[in-house]
């Protein structure tokens, strides 16, 4: 594609790189949309540069044997260099021209206005380069990346936290339901039956049952096991109640020791 060009201006004055690199972009993507959309065209890049700002324009004329105005085509990239350019400052202009052609303009400082440093600086690449997403559109990524986040590790968090609640409360509730007051237990009595003692007993046995360390059981016998209290912190003694038959034939209380209170 033939390309005239003019330029204008002091030609030692260079503008700063991320002007240099936006004039780069917008006649980049302004030639690949006229070889796209206006075939045939006589195309011109006109760069006009002073010492405080750079004018770059890229004009098509209408294609041979094109009956209407050629349109932008494009419409993603030139959003994305209006944005690059409004990056450093600049203002870019795209349009239909009256022969049908077309015309894409942008005008940049060499000094970058303070309302858009911020967001320079937050979209510039690694060259230095101006990038094309706003620092609003980058605060709201990261936004939405902590709130995935702070979602991926609540969410198992939450569920270990309600296991864990079910458990402590089931093992309160077994605990309490398996408490033999020691009232009751001193009014059991060795030689009573099955059916005397009955009524006298919780709903449900010690949790875990007997311990290694629990001295034997009579031979042939049944044995439960009960609490004296629901102290859910420790368990120092044991009830326990062996029955050969339907008889009580051995009635014990288990000192249970901690690993700190074991002899060495």
């Amino acid at each position: 594609m033939p390309v005239a060009l003019t330029m204008r201006g002091p030609a030692e004055e260079r503008a700063p790189a991320p002007v240099e690199a936006a004039v780069y972009r917008v006649v980049q993507e302004a030639l690949t949309n006229a070889a796209k959309h206006a075939p045939g065209a006589r195309v011109t890049v006109e760069v006009d540069r002073s010492r405080d700002r750079t004018r770059v324009a890229v004009i098509n004329t209408a294609p041979p044997g094109a009956e209407q105005p050629v349109g932008p085509g494009g419409g993603l990239r030139l959003a994305g260099l209006r944005e690059r350019v409004r990056l450093v400052g600049g203002v870019l202009r795209a349009g239909p021209l009256p022969d049908g052609g077309f015309r894409v303009e942008a005008t940049l400082p060499h000094t970058r206005p303070a309302s858009v440093s911020v967001e320079a600086s937050e979209g510039a690449g690694p060259d230095g380069e101006a990038g094309t997403v706003s620092a609003r559109q980058l605060a709201r990524r990261r936004r939405r990346l902590r709130r995935a986040l702070v979602a991926t590790v609540a969410a198992p968090a939450a569920l270990l936290a309600g296991v864990g609640a079910v458990m402590v409360a089931y093992y309160a509730h077994a605990t309490a339901a398996s408490v033999l007051p020691p009232a009751t237990f001193a009014r059991i009595t060795v030689g009573q039956t099955r059916a005397e003692i009955d009524p006298l007993l919780p709903d449900r046995t010690l949790w875990g049952g007997a311990a290694p360390t629990d001295p034997p059981a009579p031979p042939g016998t049944d044995c439960v096991l009960y609490r004296p209290d629901a102290d859910l912190l420790g368990l120092r003694e044991v009830y326990r109640l062996c029955f050969a038959g339907d008889r009580l034939v051995a009635k014990d209380v288990i000192i249970r020791r901690s690993a700190e209170d074991a002899e060495p």
